[in-house]
């Protein structure tokens, strides 16, 4: 039962006027595991509960108390952290939707546009495919696929940054294909399955068989390139498909139409995925998000479309404002060049890397690259889950607000800059799920409501010489947070150290926000102030609640 009254804006005609500032699709419960509830965000599953990523154990020697599960609390409910995202590019409206290489493209008879597939960080994590469906059986002699053209200018080196060789959008030809027919997408025929022979210089590719009855066509690829920034994918420009007659049937204008297994649709990603994921940011109980990144619809070259007349988006002022109404703070970027400022890009189809940027930055060389963000630092899910939390919970202690980048980004394979987990790739959307540091992040972002820096003295006991320990004051009292500093582990021996401090408190509470659980300690009041015995400190962050009232 709710008490009060709820008021509505009312029209002159006495008709309610209901102003939507919603964007996203709200979320639904999709089903139920060990009794918590599992919200369904698109495709993505969220278990409404923490869910145990470790074998639990206890979190101070000899303390039989139960562990309980923490409840995570969403980003309206939380009154303040320091924990912050950098939002999947934005919500916007298709007057803004940038897609610049869909697979239309490979059936529209245009050299200079091109389709490309999803980047992928090896070149064969899984089959990427094309299939031709044509609306009637033709009698088929020859398959060519066709490059997008060289250009009469190289590119610029920002196109490969931070990787050398790689190829153009629209020129990455894998190394082997396999070609398949049919007549009923049943039955598949295969005329060729092996080497392209493709080299940086060779555009066309032919492959040629006697006429045979055909209406579906499946072209799978093996061995991917290297394409500019997105990293192993496949990239052309055309599929032709010839009859007996010489006619290319390959056509749009021929009522053929085209599927592929994924394709890149571009940094600023699919409308419907923005309409799904966009209350990821506030059920994880973030309460800062900077928006503003590259290609987001507020960027100037988005905002100032025509000289000195300014326009935002409307979907995207709406996801604002939707941030807003859940509790969440913004930080706004201002980025990044403008065109109509700037001059035109430097060539009449420009690489992928050009299209939106006319900021042109030097290129790494060797040795800064191997000390830049983008360096090779190698870390397994559960490892990456211990940094996250490493990282928030050390700003945190500092007082400064730090930003995740991102929440739930497929796109760029070069980095794992997601708290999503991508699997195999697929059109329209990539299904993602939850990884360990999102559900990790949810927890922290609980645990450390109304926690500000402070000191206050204690020590430690038994402690390794890399612990790491910070101080809070907190709403009902006191906090410490520590850990075991240095390199994380999937799995680390937690170390018994014994806590002093020099005031008492009525209760303390461990909190683990790996596995989500916290703990009644044990505690032993020691000349005016009082001992926590064997806490439990492992690569992660301990939180412990010191409750005086």
């Amino acid at each position: 039962m709710v008490s009060g009254a709820v008021s509505f804006p009312v029209r002159a005609d006495g008709d309610l006027a209901i102003h939507d500032t919603r964007v996203s699709e709200p979320p639904q419960v999709q089903a139920f595991c060990g009794g918590s509830p599992v919200k369904r965000f698109g495709f993505c599953w969220v278990l409404g509960e923490a869910p145990t990523h470790l074998d639990d154990a206890p979190l101070q020697a000899g303390n039989t108390a139960p562990r309980v599960k923490v409840h995570p609390k969403d980003s309206s409910r939380i009154q303040r952290n320091y924990i912050g995202v950098t939002t999947t590019r934005m919500p916007r409206s298709t007057d803004n939707d940038y897609l610049p290489v869909e697979a239309i493209h490979l059936i529209d008879g245009d050299l200079q546009t091109c389709w490309m597939s999803r980047g992928q960080t090896r070149p064969s994590v899984q089959p990427i495919w094309i299939r031709l469906d044509f609306p009637i059986e033709h009698a088929v002699t020859r398959v060519v696929l066709r490059k997008r053209p060289l250009p009469a200018r190289p590119r610029n080196p920002i196109s490969g940054a931070p990787m050398r060789d790689t190829e153009e959008v629209g020129r990455g030809m894998p190394a082997t294909i396999t070609l398949k027919v049919s007549q009923d997408a049943d039955t598949w025929r295969t005329f060729h399955d092996g080497p392209t022979e493709n080299t940086a210089a060779k555009s066309d590719f032919e492959f040629r068989f006697d006429a045979q009855p055909v209406k579906q066509i499946w072209i799978t690829a093996g061995a991917l390139p290297l394409v500019e920034n997105i990293l192993h994918a496949f990239s052309i420009a055309e599929v032709e498909v010839y009859d007996e007659h010489g006619t290319n049937i390959a056509l749009a204008s021929r009522g053929t139409g085209v599927t592929v297994n994924s394709t890149y649709h571009g940094s600023g990603q699919e409308l419907a995925a923005h309409r799904w994921y966009w209350p990821l940011h506030y059920d994880a109980g973030f309460k800062w998000a900077r928006v503003g990144y590259h290609d987001d619809p507020i960027n100037w070259h988005w905002v100032e479309k025509q000289k000195g007349v300014l326009a935002i988006d409307p979907e995207t002022d709406k996801a604002v404002t939707e941030l807003v109404d859940n509790g969440v703070e913004i930080i706004m970027s201002l980025g990044f060049g403008n065109r109509l400022y700037s001059g035109p890009a430097t060539r009449d189809v420009p690489q992928l890397w050009e299209w939106n940027y006319s900021t042109l930055y030097p290129r790494l060389s060797d040795q800064a690259a191997e000390r830049s963000w983008c360096g090779n630092f190698p870390a397994t899910e559960m490892e990456k889950a211990k940094y996250v939390a490493l990282v928030f919970t050390r700003d945190s202690g500092l007082g400064i607000e730090s930003f995740f980048c991102e929440m739930y980004c497929p796109t760029y394979g070069l980095l794992d800059l997601s708290l999503l987990r991508r699997s195999f790739d697929a059109d329209p959307i990539a299904p993602l799920q939850p990884q360990a540091a999102y559900y990790v992040t949810r927890n922290l972002a609980t645990l450390l409501d109304g926690l500000e820096p402070a000191t206050f003295e204690c020590s430690f006991e038994g402690a390794p010489p890399n612990v790491e320990s910070f101080m809070f004051t907190a709403p009902d009292g006191r906090a410490l947070a520590l850990w075991q500093g240095g390199r994380a582990k999937e799995h680390c021996a937690r170390i018994p150290v014994d806590v002093r401090l020099k005031s008492a408190c009525r209760q303390a509470v461990a909190c683990d926000p790996v596995n989500g659980v916290q703990q009644d300690m044990l505690i032993q009041p020691v000349d005016g102030g009082m001992r926590i015995q064997g806490v439990l400190v492992g690569d992660s962050p301990l939180i412990i609640r010191l409750r005086d009232r």
